[in-house]
């Protein structure tokens, strides 16, 4: 898990006050979700993994479709956010040799938005697709839509 500092920590007027409440705050509304980013460009894996450990998830990061392939099939994650376009190994051909042996969630990542190539996320695979930019309102429906779950009110 890569931790990411927000600057937010300790004395900062921005830090947020723990509720007393046991719940989950609704903005850690994946707490524990362990989810790996398969992403070549650095700073897009930046704005992921933010997103994603601002909602509570626990983040792991592999840098093109191969290492994202090794490692989920060493690991155990409960979603992937995939880069379509990657070298060494797209993220197509990742997701079709992981669908040989998981089920595993499959959400493909790409600017690219055109029919055939959202088409071909879901003809390799995925079960889901998020437009770059990304934004957290993008990744928060997506996956309480991937993983069936129901979208927290003032959440977004």
């Amino acid at each position: 898990m890569h931790v990411f500092a927000t600057g937010l920590e300790g004395n900062s007027p921005f830090a947020r006050t723990p509720s007393a409440s046991t719940e989950v705050a609704p903005e850690r509304i994946f707490e524990g979700l362990r989810s790996l980013v398969v992403e070549d460009n650095f700073v897009n894996q930046m704005v992921l993994q933010a997103i994603l450990e601002g909602l509570g998830c626990q983040v792991s990061v592999a840098s093109d479709g191969l290492a994202g392939l090794e490692i989920s099939s060493t690991s155990t994650f409960d979603i992937i956010l995939m880069d379509i376009n990657m070298p060494v190994m797209s993220g197509l051909e990742a997701a079709s040799k992981i669908r040989t042996h998981s089920k595993l969630p499959i959400i493909g990542v790409s600017a690219n938005v055109l029919a055939e190539n959202i088409r071909a996320c879901f003809e390799c695979g995925m079960n889901g697709f998020l437009p770059k930019p990304v934004s957290r309102h993008s990744v928060v429906v997506e996956i309480c839509r991937i993983l069936d779950r129901t979208l927290p009110n003032g959440l977004i």
